[in-house]
């Protein structure tokens, strides 16, 4: 019975909406619609108005309404979408690349405001806020125990604005009174660029929004003064974003005017063509891009027009495969429509997109996250993909389910389970930060900390201590804790994994984020390591790519305008 009715009302829901496009859609273009469509117009307004009148109870026009949206463009394909305008306003944010307010990220920690992080350059970081700070006063009011959303209306604001707060720095002392004038806070689409060794540079994006290109461009600047000669673009865990930020991004590696992605639809402007710029600044250094299944959209469109080229090596594993554009249309309410109005091929013309037909959207999503092969899938001919495709220089690369890299590297989780529980429940954060308060006159530079810095038994027996102490709990399984002596036998024998990560946490208190993360991956991210062994093939790539007539693909795009 519950089944029934649950499908009772989201067909009714697909009913109301239907209905409605129907009245709109027959009474201003009823000169497009054929008799046939006017006739399941009707029949459909005839269904909504009978059950408007008839039904056993009142129906929630706002939930009919989401149903039916959902399940109209659940029809479509996997990527259009309807977000309503408090998700469309997020978005946004991330997208422009920036928010108004004090320029911190936190978490609720023993009912307090625990800073987690304080943006380089913000107005926090310019009063002198800090990492592991606390803050329990919010324009005179307690706000201890205040709610997350609550906390973030309140230090968020136009900027230029103040807002006065109190920050207690460690237990047991008073507080210090601040008053912050907020700013505009960039989202950042690089958090780690670094040298993992001499020459070897390293940068994150982790998505493409509108200041990613030049925020690329400037982190390559300041690796190139501190002696970068080859570099690992990783794009791993990057869903995508803005089609112009992979453009910008694609560009700083391409030399002369070469096609990098062009897009085919339906409607007139949906088909076009975009390119490098010539009078750009190329960085022709040799080039590894690391890729996984959760790379995507933008990802595919960088890493598929680098690889068409010749000009990067692409390792890692298969990419999720998105290959459709999404143009967002903003309703009269300020939400918004995704929808799919093109496809995109990279210059060789692979379609990225991987099969979506007769799959429901769990199992596709899963697909793509899993370690799921789409080039496993076979390709219809009559679709007009095929598999295999041949780069400028004559490599087969291949088409209709992600991006297949050049050479495939299998991930390994860095850590067990366990540690990475250890750090979601903050124990591996407290312990960092009691030891930086105890210890913040340590007068060690990064590298000199890096290098010398060792995590004892000692520290190992505090940290358990503080784990046991916070009444750590963890679930090899649901529903099955391990016991105290579980625990303590589990913690000793992760203790390396244990010394690293420890060090890691500390490493951020005192140089920042990037610090944490370096250390992390130097010491156990197997992709990094196996990519640092494969530049000699990245530098013949580089060394080719400058002598491939940049027309090859020229004639690949489609018939519309570009983008110059």
């Amino acid at each position: 019975m519950i089944t029934s009715r649950k499908f009772l009302l989201i067909s009714v829901a697909i009913v109301l909406i239907s209905a409605l496009i129907a009245l709109t859609y027959s009474q201003e273009v009823s000169t497009q619609a054929t008799q046939d469509d006017r006739e399941e117009f009707e029949r459909l307004a005839e269904v909504y108005q009978t059950i408007n009148e008839n039904y056993f109870t009142d129906l929630s026009v706002k939930d009919a309404f989401s149903g039916a949206l959902n399940g109209m463009l659940n029809q479509l394909d996997p990527h259009s979408i309807f977000v309503d305008f408090e998700d469309a306003r997020r978005m946004e944010e991330e997208y422009q690349g920036n928010y108004e307010g004090i320029g911190v990220s936190f978490v609720m920690l023993d009912d307090k405001i625990t800073v987690m992080e304080v943006f380089s350059g913000g107005p926090s970081d310019q009063v002198g806020m800090r990492m592991g700070d606390q803050i329990v006063e919010i324009e005179g009011e307690s706000a201890i125990g205040m709610d997350s959303d609550e906390v973030q209306l309140r230090l968020r604001g136009p900027r230029g604005t103040r807002v006065s707060v109190k920050v207690q720095r460690r237990e047991g002392t008073d507080s210090v009174p601040y008053v912050i004038t907020r700013g505009r806070i960039p989202i950042r689409s690089i958090e780690n660029a670094l040298m993992l060794g001499p020459g070897m540079a390293y940068i994150r994006i982790n998505r493409f929004a509108h200041p990613t290109a030049n925020e690329l461009e400037r982190a390559l600047v300041k690796l190139d003064d501190q002696g970068m000669e080859r570099l690992i673009l990783d794009l791993r865990g990057n869903t995508g974003g803005l089609l112009n930020a992979a453009i910008g991004v694609a560009d700083k590696f391409l030399s002369g005017r070469r096609l990098i992605v062009y897009t085919q639809g339906r409607t007139e402007g949906s088909d076009y063509s975009l390119y490098s710029n010539p009078n750009s600044r190329n960085w022709d250094l040799p080039l590894v891009i690391l890729i996984d299944h959760v790379s995507a959209s933008a990802s595919e469109i960088v890493a598929g027009a680098l690889q068409d080229w010749d000009r990067a090596l692409v390792v890692g594993q298969t990419s999720f495969g998105k290959g459709l554009v999404q143009t967002g249309f903003r309703l009269e309410d300020r939400s918004h429509l995704l929808l799919t109005t093109a496809r995109y091929y990279t210059p060789t013309g692979r379609l990225i997109q991987r099969n979506y037909k007769g799959i429901d959207l769990e199992t596709y999503q899963m697909q793509g996250l899993d370690d799921y092969d789409p080039q496993d899938v076979d390709i219809e001919v009559s679709d007009g993909l095929s598999p295999t495709y041949l780069t400028a220089a004559g490599r087969e690369v291949y088409g209709g389910g992600g991006i297949k890299p050049d050479m495939t590297i299998e991930g390994e989780p860095m850590f067990d389970r366990f540690v990475y529980y250890l750090n979601y429940r903050l124990m591996t954060f407290l312990y960092g930060r009691d030891y930086f308060w105890k210890h913040a006159d340590m007068n060690l530079d990064f590298e000199s900390f890096n290098r010398d810095f060792t995590v004892t038994d000692q520290m190992l027996e505090g940290m358990l201590a503080l784990a046991k102490e916070r009444e750590f709990v963890f679930y090899p399984r649901r529903g099955h804790a391990l016991s105290d002596e579980q625990m303590e036998k589990r913690f000793w024998e992760l203790a390396d994994d244990l010394r690293i990560f420890i060090k890691a946490e500390i490493a951020q208190f005192y140089f920042g984020r990037s610090a944490g993360y370096l250390i992390r991956r130097m010491a156990k991210d197997n992709q990094i390591a196996e990519a640092q062994k494969l530049f000699n093939e990245a530098e013949e790539l580089a060394v080719m790519h400058q002598g491939i007539d940049p027309g090859v693909f020229v004639k690949q795009g489609g018939s519309g305008g570009d983008n110059e």
